[in-house]
This record gives structure tokens, sequence and C-alpha cells, in this order.
């Protein structure tokens, strides 16, 4: 990944997490836990307040201590299913 925003979409639209997030075909959205939406919903949030004004002050916003930790904890609970 060469972009903050290149990581966000690989989650999301690449992985085809996004759309499991916002289905509302049961079937679909039966194919990740609960654990699983509840994590992935607040790793989408907290990106989504990083500012991509300025790319070069991602990695030091404040907020990316946070996201990174929910990122982990995304990950052990998609190992984990």
């Amino acid at each position: 990944m060469s972009t903050f925003d290149e990581a966000v979409c690989g989650i999301f639209d690449d992985s085809g997490l996004g759309d499991i997030l916002d289905s509302m075909v049961p079937r679909k959205r039966n194919l990740i836990s609960d654990d699983v939406r509840a994590k992935a919903g607040e790793l989408r949030r907290l990106v989504g307040q990083v500012s991509r004004e300025r790319p070069e002050d991602i990695i030091r916003d404040p907020m990316m201590e946070k996201i990174r930790l929910v990122a982990s904890e995304l990950l052990a609970l998609l190992d984990r299913d």
C-alpha cells in the first residue's frame, strides 16, 4: 500500500467488506459475525474522520493510534471467525 486511501480501499472495497456492511440482503449480511460487523463499522467511522488534505500528515494524525488498535482488533476477530 502506498497511500492511506489505498489501504482503506483494500480493506473495504477490494475485500468486499464494505459491500457486506452496506448490504440489506440477509444472505450477504450473514457472511460476517455481528462482532466483525460492529468492529468494521467502528473502523470505517474512524478512517472517515482522518483529514486527507495533507497526506504527509496522516501518519501523525492523533486518530491513527486508535485506527491501528481497532484494525488489529478487527483482524483478530476475522482470524477467529
